[in-house]
């Protein structure tokens, strides 16, 4: 489920979509799609939400959507999207991404565990899955594997205030600490000795 500024979105099994305004009133949608829906995300300008056999459906407003055609028939679990990027996770250490939503590409994960959550914060894309696999991209085509200090199964991962929280089985929580804010560009003040400002030309 997620929350676009303006409603309340939730995906399920057959392809429902349900929408809210407030959280308590429903109105429900077919996707166009029968597949079991994981997960969705939006960008600002469209709606991706990803499900099982590969399934993954955008949408402009969030209720009229078309199935696409991807490279895989894996399951996906979840979607995210940053710097310009969405970024789809499921089975077999399942990664894709897509600038559009629409056309979709393969990355190689390294890995053939299942990865239960994908999010993006802090610049980076973050997934977590089984045996304590925990990988990161700073643009979702390359990913590099961390160590979790775990082998437990990591269920998702969440950020805010400037760091990463993984939920684990068995009530472990993980955290990244914190992250160092990225710096700020220096102001350049420039007088000319008349008083005036300068003039760039390029």
């Amino acid at each position: 489920m997620i929350h676009d500024g303006d409603r309340f979105l939730a995906v399920g099994k057959g392809g429902k979509v349900g929408l809210s305004a407030d959280g308590e009133a429903w109105a429900f949608h077919d996707s166009g799609t029968t597949a079991w829906l994981k997960h969705i995300t939006h960008d600002g300008a469209q709606y991706v939400a990803v499900g099982t056999r590969g399934t993954i459906v955008p949408s402009a407003t969030g209720t009229q959507r078309t199935e696409r055609e991807t490279p895989t028939t894996s399951g996906l679990e979840s979607v995210a999207f940053g710097i310009g990027r969405f970024v789809a996770a499921g089975i077999k250490g399942t990664i894709m991404h897509s600038v559009d939503g629409v056309r979709w590409l393969k990355a190689k994960s390294g890995t053939k565990e299942w990865l239960n959550d994908v999010i993006f914060g802090g610049g980076m894309f973050v997934a977590v899955g089984t045996n304590g696999t925990l990988l990161t991209s700073a643009d979702g085509k390359a990913w590099v594997r961390r160590s979790s200090g775990t082998e437990g199964t990591l269920g998702s991962v969440a950020f805010g205030d400037q760091r990463f929280i993984i939920a684990a089985r068995a009530g472990l929580i993980l955290e990244s600490g914190r992250l160092a804010a990225p710096p700020v560009p220096p102001m350049l003040s420039v007088t000319l000795a008349n008083g005036s400002q300068p003039r760039l030309i390029i």
